[in-house]
């Protein structure tokens, strides 16, 4: 619904551009806005793509943990010895450590691209006030139109992948679309 909402904006804002490359192309704000985002999504995809492989081992080793401890509790001597669980503690610990630091770049990744998102306005709409085509004002409104209209096209293209599960489309590649758009709005959304 955002998308939609602010195109006719975007379209209007549009003619104060005053870059080379883009002014004379109808509704380049639009076209500059999609291709941001979409820009920044498929880098996202790219930056995080072993996050889902990552969740899914985590939950394997966690799962064998918990089980060792319950087939523990019924029967000590076979199960739930030191050795074993110190093993499988190990593999938890490994996992975390490895998801910790995938998390951590991708969060970094997440981060530069919300900071690069404040500059891009100015930088497209620049030229356009040092001519006086444009006032600061415009330049202001483009600016908080702009970033709303990012985030509009991220969660429009996480609806999407919410659905992809259900298309037939394989399990592996759906889970890393819906784990990288979750975790793209999560981080857009704070």
């Amino acid at each position: 619904m955002t998308l939609i909402a602010f195109l006719p904006v975007l379209w209007k804002l549009g003619h104060g551009v005053d870059l080379p490359v883009i002014k004379d192309i109808p509704g380049s704000l639009v076209w500059a806005a999609l291709l941001v985002s979409v820009g920044g999504m498929i880098i996202s995809w790219f930056v995080g793509i072993k996050l889902p492989g990552l969740e899914y081992n985590n939950q394997k080793v966690e799962a064998a943990f918990r089980k060792e401890l319950v087939y523990g509790e019924d029967n000590k001597i076979e199960h739930a010895s030191l050795p074993i669980l110190k093993e499988l503690f190990a593999g938890i610990r490994f996992n975390y450590q490895r998801l910790f630091l995938h998390y951590g770049y991708f969060d970094i990744w997440l981060n530069t691209y919300d900071q690069c998102m404040v500059i891009v306005p100015y930088l497209i709409m620049a030229p356009g006030l040092f001519t006086g085509v444009i006032t600061l004002g415009v330049l202001v409104q483009v600016s908080n139109t702009l970033s709303v209209k990012c985030i509009g096209v991220l969660r429009c293209l996480y609806t999407i992948g919410q659905r992809l599960p259900n298309c037939g489309v394989s399990g592996s590649a759906c889970m890393s679309l819906n784990t990288t758009w979750i975790l793209m709005l999560l981080n857009f959304n704070r």
